[in-house]
C-alpha cells in the first residue's frame, strides 16, 4: 500500500488527470452545442405556431431562437474556455 502512494502524487498522473478532463470538456463541448441549436430551432417553431404563423410571429421567433442559438454556443465556449484555463 505505502509503494503505491508516492505514484498519486507524480506529475505524470496528474498529467493524465487533467488530460483526460479536457477531453471531456472537449466532447461536452459538442454535444451541448448540437443541444442548444437542437433547442434554438424549437424555440423557433413553438413561436412560430404559436403566432399563427404569420411573419411578425416568424421573425420574431426566428430572432429569439438565434439569439438562444449564439448565446448558447458562446456560453459553452466560454465555459469550456474557462474550465481549461483553470485546469491548465
Amino acid at each position: 500500500m505505502n509503494d503505491f502512494i508516492p505514484y498519486l502524487h507524480s506529475s505524470l498522473t496528474l498529467g493524465n488527470f487533467f488530460t483526460s478532463i479536457n477531453n471531456l470538456i472537449a466532447q461536452a463541448q459538442v454535444v451541448l452545442n448540437a443541444l442548444i441549436i437542437f433547442l434554438g430551432v424549437v424555440i423557433f417553431l413553438i413561436g412560430s405556431a404559436r403566432g399563427k404563423w404569420t411573419l411578425p410571429a416568424i421573425l420574431l421567433s426566428a430572432l429569439a431562437g438565434g439569439l438562444f442559438i449564439w448565446g448558447g454556443v458562446a456560453g459553452v465556449q466560454w465555459a469550456a474556455d474557462s474550465a481549461g484555463t483553470t485546469i491548465k
